[in-house]
C-alpha cells in the first residue's frame, strides 16, 4: 500500500467475522469499522496498549452507540488480558455478559513482551485522534494536536479525524491552521483513515455560503486536500477560493508521505518463537508474537507458502500485536492471492488484531469461525 493511499476498513458481511475463541462478535458495523475501534487499533498497533484501553473505556462509558458494539467490548477485554489486568477483565466481563446476554471470553493471560526491541524509526510515529465537536467555543478539543506539534521529537505523525464533528466556521479555520502547522512541522505525516464524511460536509458548507462568507470552511477543505495529496482537486478549489475571497491562491505543499528511512538490513521483526513459522498442517500457516515491518522475512516466506497451495488457513491465535506496516503489506498479499483465485481464511484472531486487519483493508470474508 502506497504512502499516499488511504486505508479504510471494508466491513460488509461483518457478521461472519469471529474473534479467537468466540461464537459471535455481536453488534452491527455494516457501514464501516467503528471510529473508536479505528483509533484504538492504531494505538495498539503502535504499541500504545494503555492509551488504547483508555479510549475504549471512555467510549463505552460516554458514547451510547459505541457501547452497543460488542467488538468494542471484546477489544477492551483483549487488552486487559495483554496487560494482565484480571480484576478489570472480570468486572467489565460481567457487564459485557449482562449487556449482550452471552458469556464473556475466558480469562487467559496474554501479556505483551515487557522488553520489546524498540520500534523502527519509520514506525515510531505519534498517533493523534480528535474526537468531539470542533467549534470556536470548543478549541480545547484541538489540544492533542497542538501538543503533538509542540512536543513531538520523532518527526512523524498519523492523524485520525474520523470521530470529529465540525460545528462552525471558526472551528474549521482554527483546525485548518493547526493542521497546516503540523503538515509543515513533520517530515512524515499521514491522515488515516480518510475523513470522507468531514470532506462531504465541508464541500456542502463551502457551496452553501455566498460571496465572501464561509472562508473557514474553504481553508479547511483546501488543507485536507493537501493531506490527501490530491493536487487536481486542490487546484480546482484553490482557484475558486482565490476568486471568491479576492486573495492569492494557496500554494500546493502536500503533506509528506510516510516513507522508509532505514536500509532493509536494519529492519527487525519481533516474534515470540522462530523467525519463520512452521505450518502445523500442509496448508496451515501459524504466526505468533508481535509482527511488525513491511519488509519482514515472514512476509516473504508467507508469499512463497501461498504460491504452493490453493486453499490457505492462517492461525493467528498466538499473535499479540500486528503493526500498521505489517498489516498493510499482508493485506496486499491477501488481495493478490484472492485475485489469483486462491482461498485464504484467517482463524482465531484476537479482537485487537482483528480490528487492525479490518482497518488496513482486509475483507471480512477472510475471517472464519472455523478453528
Amino acid at each position: 500500500m502506497g504512502g499516499g493511499e488511504t486505508l479504510t476498513a471494508k466491513t460488509a458481511e461483518l457478521s461472519r467475522v469471529t474473534p479467537r475463541g468466540l461464537s459471535s462478535v455481536g453488534g452491527s458495523m455494516s457501514s464501516g469499522l467503528n471510529a473508536v475501534l479505528e483509533t484504538a487499533a492504531l494505538m495498539h498497533a503502535s504499541g500504545q496498549a494503555e492509551a488504547a484501553k483508555e479510549v475504549l473505556e471512555q467510549a463505552i462509558a460516554t458514547e451510547p452507540e459505541t457501547a452497543k458494539v460488542a467488538l468494542v467490548w471484546l477489544a477492551l477485554l483483549d487488552i486487559y488480558q495483554q496487560t494482565d489486568d484480571k480484576e478489570s477483565f472480570d468486572r467489565w466481563g460481567m457487564e459485557y455478559a449482562v449487556r449482550f446476554e452471552q458469556s464473556p471470553p475466558v480469562w487467559a493471560s496474554r501479556c505483551l513482551p515487557k522488553e520489546n526491541k524498540p520500534l523502527l524509526k519509520e514506525e515510531s510515529y505519534s498517533v493523534v485522534a480528535l474526537s468531539g465537536e470542533i467549534a470556536l467555543s470548543n478549541i480545547e478539543l484541538l489540544e492533542p494536536l497542538i501538543k503533538a506539534r509542540k512536543e513531538a521529537s520523532n518527526n512523524m505523525c498519523r492523524l485520525n479525524l474520523s470521530n470529529a464533528k465540525l460545528v462552525d466556521e471558526g472551528g474549521a479555520k482554527k483546525l485548518a491552521k493547526e493542521l497546516a502547522t503540523v503538515r509543515e512541522r513533520f517530515e512524515n505525516t499521514s491522515l488515516e483513515p480518510w475523513p470522507k464524511t468531514l470532506i462531504a460536509m465541508l464541500t456542502k458548507k463551502a457551496r452553501e455560503n455566498k460571496e465572501k462568507e464561509g472562508q473557514g470552511y474553504w481553508m479547511l477543505l483546501l488543507e485536507l486536500l493537501q493531506w490527501h495529496r490530491d493536487e487536481k482537486a486542490f487546484d480546482h478549489y484553490a482557484v475558486e477560493y482565490a476568486v471568491r475571497f479576492e486573495v492569492s491562491p494557496p500554494i500546493w505543499a502536500p503533506a509528506k508521505a510516510l516513507v522508509k528511512t532505514l536500509p532493509e538490513k536494519d529492519e527487525e521483526v519481533i516474534v515470540s518463537s522462530a523467525n519463520i513459522p512452521i505450518p502445523s498442517a500442509p496448508n496451515v500457516w501459524v504466526w505468533s508474537g508481535v509482527l511488525q515491518g513491511s519488509r519482514s522475512p515472514q512476509l516473504d516466506a508467507f508469499k512463497d507458502f501461498v504460491n504452493l497451495h490453493d486453499t490457505i488457513v492462517v492461525d493467528m491465535h498466538d499473535v499479540l500485536r500486528v503493526d500498521f506496516a505489517f498489516g498493510g503489506a499482508l493485506a496486499n498479499q491477501v488481495a493478490r492471492a484472492e485475485a489469483s483465485k486462491k482461498k485464504i481464511r484467517f482463524i482465531r484472531s484476537s479482537p485487537m488484531v482483528l480490528s487492525l486487519l479490518l482497518l488496513v483493508g482486509f475483507p471480512p470474508r477472510v475471517f472464519s469461525r472455523k478453528r
